[in-house]
């Protein structure tokens, strides 16, 4: 579950980055920019931070160590 909400937090970012930027590119995208809010890239890069922060949900392990302090694998 947590892994779904991070792409869609991740998809849903993207689309805030590129949005605002639409009316520059491609005739067929200038309607994405009619819909847009200031500040919206900066809640799209916080959006992907998260989403990507969600998907990403691999700790790192820390390496065993045995009595005499050394990291054995």
């Amino acid at each position: 579950m947590r892994r779904l909400v991070g792409i869609v937090l991740l998809f849903v970012g993207g689309w805030f980055l590129v949005a605002p930027q639409a009316n520059l590119g491609l005739q067929e995208l200038r309607w994405m920019s009619r819909c847009t809010f200031p500040g919206e890239a900066l809640a799209g890069s916080l959006l992907l931070a998260v989403g990507y922060l969600l998907i990403g949900t691999n700790r790192l392990q820390r390496p065993r160590q045995n009595g005499c302090g050394i990291a054995s694998e």
